[in-house]
């Protein structure tokens, strides 16, 4: 990535930030605080790919519409790694199974402690 390249990073809703680092934290992701006062804001890199977690204890994921999206090298690696750690398939703080979707992508879903979704898609 060059100096002039343009990389979006989005800023997701976190109501509790111990729960939200400790989630991604388990899925390998290096989480720090990088608040300038006491609300925790939250980033979390992995590999080149950077999420923000802003922490508001009154929203929920629905009321946001919060969701992203990381291109990955390998959608099924990313899930080999994640889905050794017993997390569930479904609902919060879980790792869905790959799927290839209509757009011809292989894609796997996470959900965070708060019902952000999180998808990790590849070429098939």
């Amino acid at each position: 990535m060059g100096p002039d390249d343009w990389r979006p990073v989005p800023i997701l809703p976190s109501t509790d930030p111990a729960a939200t680092a400790a989630f991604w934290e388990s899925l390998g992701f290096r989480v720090v605080d990088a608040s300038p006062d006491s609300t925790p804001y939250l980033i979390a890199v992995r590999q080149g790919a950077e999420l923000h977690f802003a922490t508001d204890p009154d929203v929920t994921a629905a009321a946001a519409r919060a969701a992203c999206y990381v291109h990955v090298p390998d959608a099924t690696a990313v899930h080999a790694e994640w889905s050794g750690l017993g997390l569930p398939a479904t609902g919060p703080g879980s790792v869905g199974r790959p799927e290839v979707r209509p757009w011809g992508l292989l894609e796997v879903w996470v959900t965070d402690p708060d019902g952000t979704v999180v998808r990790f898609g590849s070429q098939v």
